[in-house]
């Protein structure tokens, strides 16, 4: 089980490599948009003889924060994490697992709808870039505030373009709105309603840098391969990779 931000998947495989053993299970915990496919491309790189099962989740599992190393507060669990694998027919078997006790896995077709659901990309970036100088005065005077103003056109415009992408690829995925209501239980008119009403999101602070995982992590592993996703369907296809 890879619980670590996802910018990390490509150097944990390349460690883990020697180790596994033939039937294994790797479970990316989340993975993000494409880190179930670019494990599986680092353990062909590396030489990997063995046959492993590469698995990833649509989200994390715990709405939590870890305020110092060590440390780590969960506000919340949600209902239902997809979880999808490579091949895709072993999804059934790593969401049933006895190994790691987590009922609320529910096998979804591929990973295309996993990594096409990655809802950071959708909530995370836009409004710590548009709140950047807001969160960087209030860390100077050593200000914490809960909440930022969240941009919703600007999250929905975004999230439009992923659904976009996900029909294009002929791929059944929730908007964000309703993916609020499928994994939470929250009700609202849009996506920030449902989110803020959210019981494992709510109790969430704002981060208090910009420079935190809602730039380095949901950029490079939520919205660049989103937007290559896209352009390959757009134009004739070239090998991708997360990068």
């Amino acid at each position: 089980m890879v619980v670590l931000p996802t910018v990390y998947h490509g150097s944990v495989a390349r460690s883990m490599t020697p180790h596994l053993r033939s039937g294994q299970v790797v479970v990316l915990h989340p993975g993000a948009t494409g880190g179930a496919l670019e494990v599986r491309t680092v353990l062909q790189e590396e030489g990997c003889k063995v046959p492993v099962t590469v698995a990833e989740t649509d989200t994390l599992l715990y709405a939590c924060r870890s305020p110092r190393a060590g440390e780590a507060i969960v506000y919340g669990i949600k209902d239902r994490v997809n979880v999808a694998s490579l091949p895709a027919a072993e999804a059934p078997r790593v969401a049933r697992s006895p190994q790691h006790g987590l009922p609320q896995y529910t096998p979804a077709a591929n990973v295309l709808v996993t990594s096409l659901t990655n809802g950071n990309a959708m909530m995370h970036p836009a409004p710590t870039l548009l709140n950047a100088g807001r969160i960087e005065s209030e860390r100077l005077l050593s200000i914490t505030r809960r909440h930022y103003a969240v941009y919703r056109p600007v999250i929905e415009t975004i999230d439009a373009e992923r659904l976009a992408v996900a029909r294009s690829l002929d791929v059944c995925v929730p908007s964000t709105k309703e993916w609020y209501t499928r994994r939470t239980g929250s009700q609202g008119a849009t996506c920030i309603r449902r989110c803020s009403r959210s019981k494992p999101t709510r109790e969430s602070r704002a981060q208090s840098r910009s420079t935190r995982r809602y730039l380095f992590e949901d950029i490079p592993t939520g919205l660049v391969p989103l937007s290559r996703l896209g352009r390959a369907m757009a134009w004739p296809f070239q090998p991708w990779r997360r990068s």
